[in-house]
């Protein structure tokens, strides 16, 4: 359901639980709730871990299954990157600080995302997070992803 919500055009939670009820509308109770809250509560326990690898194995197919409809020798990626602010709870701000020139308490966690897409395809391939650092343009994990 995470994966189909996630490549939707109708992003909302509403949208994905009712595809769910009418795609499999035989198997499931007549009385069944359209209740968005437990998909979404759900869908918050997901570990990033899990959330990466189904990023890189959609991408993978993605990509594997066009391969080559250009006659381009090798693959052309493209990367790019953005930040953006978390909710501002006491797990995030361990996680991923404020910026160094925020007074503390003044402002929002904020994360640094990087993906790498295939030119060919337009899918991401690969992605990483890391907590936005002033001090530096490069982190460690970034480095990893692109090597």
């Amino acid at each position: 359901m995470f994966i189909k919500q996630a490549l939707n055009f109708d992003r909302s939670c509403v949208s994905v639980v009712n595809d769910f009820i009418i795609d499999n509308i035989n198997e499931l109770p007549r009385n069944i709730s359209k209740s968005t809250g437990s998909f979404c509560r759900s869908r918050q326990k997901l570990p990033l871990k899990l959330i990466k690898e189904l990023v890189h194995y959609t991408g993978s197919a993605i990509t594997e299954k066009i391969h080559n409809r250009s006659d381009i020798e090798g693959n052309i990626y493209l990367i790019d990157g953005t930040t953006f602010t978390l909710p501002d709870t006491i797990k995030n701000q361990e996680k991923y600080p404020q910026q160094f020139a925020q007074k503390a308490g003044l402002g929002f966690p904020i994360c640094r995302s990087l993906g790498i897409f295939c030119l060919e395809s337009g899918a991401i391939i690969n992605a990483e997070i890391a907590p936005y650092n002033d001090n530096s343009d490069t982190h460690p994990i970034f480095c990893s992803l692109v090597n």
